[in-house]
């Protein structure tokens, strides 16, 4: 294959994924209206995403604190190498 057909093939796979993506997104998005035309559906989706949110907020906050109490420990831990003694 010479250079040029390989540009053409990469171009016609990018222009095929593109409308494909945007398929599937349209099918996603009128799905998403039908079942979202249903009050009591539209209220668990919210309980659901809610629930969610709250748990990934509690869990970058574990994240975050055990990312602090490790930093602490290195720095402990380096303190202890460059001076050449073990702290309990």
């Amino acid at each position: 294959m010479n250079k040029l057909t390989k540009n053409n093939n990469k171009t016609v796979d990018r222009i095929s994924s593109g409308v494909a993506g945007a398929m599937i997104g349209a099918g996603v998005a009128i799905a998403a209206t039908k079942v979202l035309s249903n009050k009591k559906t539209r209220d668990k989706v919210k309980k659901t995403f809610s629930q969610a949110k709250d748990q990934l907020k509690e869990s970058v906050n574990l994240i975050k604190h055990g990312a602090k109490d490790a930093q602490k420990i290195i720095k402990k831990q380096l303190k202890q190498v460059k001076t050449g003694k073990k702290k309990n």
